[in-house]
């Protein structure tokens, strides 16, 4: 059984869930802060260990804790932290609270989640069959999550890439299994792309009639749905169809803003006077 520091918070000792999202789990972290920068000196950890998500009220608790710290001659540190975190941290301005340098920042972005090279638009060749289309769900559903969007949109995402990638195997792949997918994803400062490249001659997007109510309940939704979930969609075709589908992340400003200001006053010592507002 693993053994667990007395100098570390972990946050799946405070819930169960995979995110730290609502205001009732931001009131929890703040509490278990509050107690922790009450005790002794020195550096002290927050463990993310099975986190993939965290929402803007624990990233201003978890700011305002850090000041506190620094004010005391201590660090907050994080381990395990979620892109999504370190990617608001960093947009926020306040790594330096965290000890974390643009160099140690980078790494921890690089060992949290999927390869800097998979993000950056390396091309992921596959088979052209339906074991391969969960392969991008996957990968695609990971990525959104990490960049930070809400569950929702990771939905839409995952619901519309993997549309299109039943698309590009179904009708994208003349010889069958023998054909091979390629795709890209890019992550960009305000938002995801996706492109999936078949070997098909293609076909004029235009020309697909809009879908009636009786089709969409007995063959999905196709170009109709993804053109509705996503913001863009694209095709081309040059050497077989190429589909790109982006989504935009909501506007930062807002949460960077909320974050930015962590000069109200933390308590640190347990009492249910701290409380975030």
């Amino acid at each position: 059984m693993e053994t667990r520091s007395s100098k570390r918070l972990y946050i799946d000792e405070l819930q169960r869930e995979s995110e730290l999202s609502t205001p009732a789990q931001a009131d929890a972290l703040r509490h278990a802060l509050e107690v922790r920068l009450a005790r002794g000196e020195g550096p002290f950890t927050v463990d993310f260990s099975g986190i993939h998500s965290v929402g803007k009220d624990a990233c201003q608790v978890l700011v305002r804790a850090a000041k506190t710290a620094h004010d005391q001659g201590r660090t907050l540190e994080l381990s395990h932290p979620p892109r999504q975190l370190l990617r608001m941290i960093q947009d926020s301005g306040q790594a330096e609270r965290f000890g974390l340098t643009a160099e140690s920042l980078a790494e921890l972005q690089d060992e949290a989640g999927i390869p800097a090279g998979v993000r950056g638009g390396l091309p992921i060749i596959v088979p052209a069959n339906l074991g391969a289309i969960q392969v991008i769900r996957d990968v695609v559903v990971q990525l959104a999550r990490e960049m930070g969007f809400c569950e929702t949109a990771i939905a839409d995402i995952e619901l519309s890439v993997g549309e299109a990638a039943v698309n590009a195997v179904r009708y994208g792949s003349p010889n069958g299994t023998n054909d091979r997918l390629m795709v890209r994803f890019f992550e960009e400062a305000d938002g995801l792309v996706v492109e999936i490249r078949d070997s098909g001659t293609g076909f004029d997007p235009e020309q697909v009639p809009q879908p009636s109510a009786p089709q969409l309940r007995e063959n999905g939704l196709g170009i109709f749905l993804m053109r509705n979930l996503m913001d863009r969609v694209v095709f081309t075709q040059e050497g077989g169809l190429t589909v790109r589908l982006e989504k935009s992340l909501p506007n930062l400003e807002d949460s960077v803003e909320y974050m930015g200001s962590p000069e109200s006053e933390f308590q640190p010592n347990g009492s249910p006077g701290g409380a975030v507002h």
